[in-house]
């Protein structure tokens, strides 16, 4: 009976051992997944901002872009007006040298 009790007892020691085993390897499951979430968490946050920060990019440079075509509109437009203005000077300049021909 004896024997039997002892027998009994370290089973019982050795599943202790097992269950307390099974309990500290769940809990520090418990704390990776915790912190494998937290860093996701994170990582989804900053993914959110660089998105968020590429958007905001696009949108200035699709604003400096618009100025850049409007720069050069005007840009082309005063200069199709000085060519019209250069034009009229050097038709004017030769009215002006036939006149003198003429003149003399």
């Amino acid at each position: 009976s004896t024997c039997r009790d002892d027998i009994v007892e370290k089973s019982l020691g050795v599943v202790e051992e097992q269950l307390k085993r099974a309990k500290l390897e769940r809990e520090d499951k418990a704390k990776e997944a915790i912190s494998l979430s937290a860093a996701l968490d994170v990582a989804n946050d900053r993914c959110i901002a660089l998105a968020k920060q590429s958007e905001e990019d696009k949108l200035t440079y699709d604003k400096s872009l618009g100025a850049m075509e409007e720069q050069l509109k005007r840009a082309t437009s005063e200069k199709e007006e000085m060519a019209k203005e250069i034009k009229q000077l050097e038709e004017d300049k030769l009215a002006h040298d036939k006149d003198k021909e003429a003149m003399r």
